[in-house]
């Protein structure tokens, strides 16, 4: 069986894309394995629509996520680039439906905004923050220089009953953070816009005079994060590119890769240096 993919990059995420009706079983983990398959943090099954497309998000072990802002910019994206929308691209999933406006071309550069449903602060314990935007995610304010998420995101990951994604971050400045991701699902990784986003609202409320317009830097890139607290809606700006597109040759059944690989493919080491850029 063969399908047709795209694969993104969208600050410090990597994503394949393929059709709604992919067999996601026959794909993970080997097809975002940097040596078996094409390599990435996870997988978007999209369903195009007219302005726009539904997804749904498959992190390397093949667990769904509800919610994924890097990804559903990559699709957002992906539906201007080969002609399916114009200026403005809807995407929505499990999680919430964000409304994406072009801003530039080369790299894609696109703020998405949503609306959360009900005050994102789950609760708070001390410099840690447990919120949802539309996934879960434990904000920990810490010094990064000691940091190791290999050892660290694990104990904060079972926090929460089915775990939830971690952000470890640091003030710089008002207005400027520094984040390093660890994913439920996929481990270690160089970017989460959600998570950004977290920790940006996170840090207004610790905080009051906190700027509107916040700047999360990430190992990958950094995005631009506005939240208004009166209305509950969010915008996160930041870029896409499209690096790939091809066939995709799939298996009759589920490739066997070993246990050592797998982890591997989930939890691949990264650089705490976080992007030097500011969005622009």
């Amino acid at each position: 069986m063969k399908a047709r993919f795209w694969k993104a990059y969208a600050e410090g995420n990597s994503y394949l894309m393929l059709g709604y009706r992919a067999p996601v079983t026959r794909l993970l983990p080997w097809c975002v394995d940097q040596r078996q398959g094409i390599g990435g943090d996870g997988l978007l099954a999209v369903r195009w629509r007219a302005g726009g497309a539904s997804m749904r998000i498959f992190n390397a072990d093949g667990t769904e996520a509800p919610m994924c802002g890097n990804g559903a910019r990559c699709v957002a994206a992906l539906a201007i680039a080969t002609g399916r929308a114009q200026d403005t691209v809807t995407v929505s999933c499990a999680g919430g439906t964000i409304t994406h406006r072009l801003e530039a071309r080369d790299p894609y550069t696109l703020t998405g905004t949503m609306r959360i449903a009900a005050d994102p602060l789950i609760r708070r314990e001390q410099d840690v923050f447990h919120l949802d935007l539309g996934t879960p995610h434990c904000v920990v304010f810490r010094d990064l220089a000691d940091l190791m998420p290999e050892r660290d995101g694990p104990r904060w990951e079972r926090t929460r009953a089915g775990g939830t994604n971690v952000m470890f971050a640091r003030v710089r400045r008002p207005g400027e953070l520094d984040v390093v991701p660890w994913e439920r699902g996929v481990g270690a990784t160089a970017g989460c816009a959600t998570g950004a986003a977290a920790a940006a609202i996170a840090a207004a409320r610790m905080a009051p005079n906190w700027p509107a317009r916040s700047v999360v830097l990430q190992p990958g890139g950094s995005v631009e994060v506005a939240w208004r607290d009166r209305d509950m809606m969010l915008d996160i700006r930041g870029t896409v590119r499209i690096i790939a597109a091809g066939t995709l040759d799939i298996p009759d059944q589920t490739l066997d890769i070993p246990d050592q690989e797998q982890a591997r493919c989930r939890r691949t080491p990264l650089s705490l240096t976080t992007a030097a850029g500011q969005c622009r």
